[in-house]
């Protein structure tokens, strides 16, 4: 996010989450939101009228593949600020509990921890 907004200074940061660690995490997050609806088209849309209201956006998508649907892509949009507090949270969490997101047990403790931030 910082290369969007500081480096590129851009309004809108897309990010994909497909090939990450933190693809997981963005199921989390995505599960704890009151929209269910997950359309890249839609995120884009939300994602300019939340820059319009003056705040900056994030566009956090990964590639889904499941039986009703060959191939996807899931997105979000969440505010700048949002996404850096649950960042910096689980950051904190991280760090504070010594936990080991290299170790699978790591992993799946810093997910739990996440669906507890929801």
């Amino acid at each position: 996010m910082e290369t969007a907004f500081e480096h590129q200074g851009t309004d809108i940061a897309i990010m994909n989450l497909s090939h990450s660690q933190f693809g997981s995490l963005f199921a989390s997050y995505a599960y704890g939101l009151d929209n269910l609806n997950f359309e890249l088209s839609d995120a884009l849309v939300e994602a300019i009228n939340t820059i319009r209201s003056k705040d900056k956006a994030v566009i956090l998508y990964r590639e889904q593949i499941s039986l009703e649907q060959p191939y996807s892509i899931c997105a979000i949009v969440s505010n700048k600020s949002k996404v850096e507090d649950y960042g910096s949270k689980l950051d904190k969490i991280e760090k504070d509990r010594k936990i080991d997101t290299k170790t699978t047990e790591g992993y799946y403790q810093l997910l739990d921890e996440a669906r507890r931030l929801n």
